[in-house]
């Protein structure tokens, strides 16, 4: 058994995927028979400690955050402080064997400095904003001093995982490192989708039902997913369900009403768990006009209920969709390609059905046991190399 510390700035209910992605990771640990302790960022009622699903959370103060769905800088960069004495204090007890921090930027420096100072190994995983955000002005690879941080966090760190290939060339293209950063593919936990009537769903009957899940932020890019939705209205009866919250609500919703896309894009909010998986089942499409994507965990949900895949060609996913496999990928930023390989799947039912049936089958290798056993492969060979050489 290991026990392990995790770091990770945003774990649910905060963030997006990769704190859900780190929850899911955590908790198969747990599974497997591993004891974890995850230290995160508080907010407004959450409790400051609690146990879910056998994992221990901790939650440190952090200044400014204004919401679940995002960040802002300032508590970003203070929660460095909280969680160097919380998890000090926790590393003092010798009650742990390994560190795993998540997200170099702006968890990175907290685990190489615990990870100094107390003598134990720290395994680094890189989510993909942390590496690469084209929508952020301060995006780390294009900012001189987050640059010089993620290279020092990249480079100091007893190993690196990165969850697709697109985040290791971000890694090793931008930040002028020389080591290995080894691509485990995070993958999502298996579940059973739901069988319900569409009325009982709450979805329209008579159209074909398009989702896509995330933050609304700039990087998710649903602008372009807006204009696509115009293209194809007049030929395809559509219903596009957006599933999330964030700062770019208002100003999706404008655009919508100003193209008169009220009956064709319902923007649904964040919502619970049960909701998502009701939607998820009751829907025919998976879309994304992301700009990039670190993985993407919510289109192998969609691929683990049977639904194609349409997506733009730039971020993790390209490690798992293929062209005319599991649905269609376009170039980025060509809305007119886009819309018209939608336009192959919502003229034909056959063929969206031939598409179902092979995604459920190749979503499989993507569950989150195989990554979970890769990850504590390398946690066993670091913790017997640290106890050789105490």
């Amino acid at each position: 058994m290991s026990r392990i510390l995790t770091l990770n700035y945003e774990y649910p209910p905060l963030g997006g995927g990769g704190g859900y992605l780190c929850r899911d990771v955590m908790e198969e640990f747990v599974a497997q028979g591993h004891e974890v302790t995850v230290v995160t960022s508080a907010f407004s009622d959450l409790p400051q400690s609690e146990t879910s699903n056998g994992v221990e959370i901790l939650r440190v103060p952090v200044l400014a955050r204004k919401g679940q769905n995002s960040a802002s800088i300032v508590s970003m960069l203070s929660y460095y402080p909280s969680a160097v004495r919380k998890a000090g204090e926790l590393l003092k007890t010798g009650r742990f064997d390994i560190i795993n921090t998540y997200f170099a930027i702006p968890t990175g420096p907290v685990g190489n400095r615990l990870s100094k100072k107390h003598g134990l190994p720290n395994v680094l995983s890189l989510m993909g904003g942390d590496v690469y955000d084209p929508s952020k002005t301060l995006s780390p690879h294009k900012t001189p001093l987050l640059n010089r941080t993620v290279a020092r966090v990249l480079r100091d760190a007893d190993h690196v995982f990165a969850g697709s290939s697109e985040i290791r060339r971000g890694a090793l293209e931008y930040y002028g490192i020389d080591r290995e950063v080894e691509v485990v593919p995070f993958g999502i936990k298996p579940f059973d989708c739901l069988d319900i009537p569409r009325a009982e769903a709450g979805v329209p009957e008579d159209r074909v039902i398009l989702l896509t899940i995330g933050r609304l932020v700039a990087r998710k890019n649903l602008d372009d997913l807006i204009d696509v939705i115009a293209m194809v209205k007049n030929d395809y009866p559509v219903r596009l369900y957006i599933m999330g919250g964030g700062p770019q609500q208002e100003h999706l919703q404008q655009r919508i009403d100003e193209q008169g896309l009220q009956q064709e894009i319902v923007l649904l909010g964040r919502v619970s768990d049960a909701d998502k998986a009701r939607y998820v089942s009751a829907s025919d499409i998976y879309v994304s006009t992301s700009m990039h994507e670190g993985f993407g965990l919510v289109f192998l949900e969609g691929m683990n209920c049977g639904l194609p895949v349409v997506s733009y060609d730039v971020g993790g996913q390209v490690d798992f969709l293929i062209e005319g496999k599991t649905g269609y990928i376009a170039r980025l930023g060509n809305t007119r390609e886009f819309a018209e390989k939608l336009s192959r799947l919502l003229a034909d039912e056959k063929l969206r059905r031939e598409i179902s049936d092979f995604n459920r089958q190749h979503v499989r290798q993507y569950y989150i046991a195989n990554a979970c056993q890769r990850y504590l492969q390398v946690f066993d060979e670091l913790i017997r190399n640290h106890s050789s050489a105490a």
